[in-house]
């Protein structure tokens, strides 16, 4: 999978999350994250949990893995979806957790954004 955003109830705290990934090149990454060390990955990852956000470089394993985890569902599904694996989040926060997605994307110069997630 080239890019996602996903939304969970954490397991062990119940928090409501948002995990967003997209597959970048080296040069994106540079232009992105002008920090972060050369080929420790070709994921960008943001996480964003209560008040606290990540975001970072990681390979698709570590993704995988994290979605193997936790029971996670695309954010741009039905409310109805969603709502069956989070009963707690309203259609209002779910508008919400949507239009974080678009705006991340976009700030990054991401085009398409719920055209390639599954």
């Amino acid at each position: 999978m080239d890019q996602g955003a996903f939304i969970y109830k954490d397991s062990l705290d119940k928090d409501i999350c948002l995990l967003m990934f997209k597959n970048l090149s080296e040069e994106q990454f540079k232009s992105i994250l002008p920090d972060v060390k050369e080929g420790v990955g070709n994921y960008l990852i943001a996480m964003f949990k209560n008040d606290t956000n990540y975001l970072g470089r990681t390979e698709y394993e570590g993704i995988t893995r994290l979605m193997n985890d936790e029971d996670m569902i695309n954010v741009f599904s039905s409310f109805e979806d969603i709502q069956k694996k989070i009963p707690e989040l309203t259609e209002e926060q779910h508008y919400k957790y949507i239009d974080v997605v678009k705006m991340q994307y976009q700030q990054f110069g991401i085009q398409n954004i719920s055209a390639g997630l599954t």
